[in-house]
């Protein structure tokens, strides 16, 4: 298992401590040094998610992620009342640091704990789900349809302008949820297969919406 006491971004927290305390003996000034726990954090997520997107086993995934949860509160209770009692404004920084990271962990306990739960049709198989911003519910197809909706809609554009693929853009609305489409023509050719209703899905939610609005109406 992982040493955590040796990753750059937990030692540049620790350093940080040590910083506000001698920070007129630092050749670096405040907002090098938060630039460059930013950048750390930033790899140390991803870290973070490549070892939880691995084939480690969901026991191994969650003391992985439970042993960097203690160390950000050890390391918060060793040095908060220092850093807070020699630099106030580094020290609002570097508990952010801390608190966003120790979020960050929550999310993945939280998937672990979702997975462990969820029906079987949220899963692709032999696929690890991603860290979702929400949890779906419904049938993957249900959300299949949604994004299929939205997309041949043509209003959801990239940052320089283009349209996105559709595969990116499932794959980036079914992270949000926490469904991982690895093959998503493949999901979307049952759907225009449908031999009945083509869209119940996005009908249900039309016929719920009208209903809502029509009863805040009265």
């Amino acid at each position: 298992m992982i040493n955590f006491s040796k990753q750059p971004f937990l030692l540049s927290l620790e350093q940080a401590a040590n910083h506000a305390m001698n920070a007129k003996k630092q050749s670096i000034d405040d907002k090098e040094f938060e630039a460059l726990l930013k950048e750390q954090q930033r790899d140390f997520k991803e870290h973070i998610e490549e070892r939880f997107f691995s084939d480690w086993s969901g026991h191994k995934r969650f003391y992985f992620l439970k042993t960097i949860e203690g160390d950000l509160y050890q390391m918060f209770q060793n040095h908060s009342d220092t850093v807070k009692e020699f630099d106030v404004h580094f020290y609002s920084f570097w508990v952010k640091m801390i608190d966003e990271t120790q979020r960050f962990v929550k999310i993945g306990l939280d998937v672990l704990e979702f997975q462990r739960k969820s029906p079987p049709h949220m899963a692709s198989e032999g696929q690890p789900q991603s860290f979702p911003l929400c949890q779906w519910t419904a049938q993957r197809a249900d959300l299949m349809e949604a994004i299929a909706g939205l997309y041949h809609a043509d209003v959801v554009r990239l940052q320089d302008g283009s349209r996105p693929t559709f595969s990116e853009f499932t794959k980036a609305i079914g992270g949000v949820f926490g469904v991982d489409f690895n093959r998503p023509h493949d999901e979307m050719r049952k759907i225009i297969n449908r031999k009945k209703n083509k869209t119940p899905f996005l009908s249900r939610v039309i016929f719920d919406l009208s209903r809502k609005i029509d009863e805040a109406s009265i």
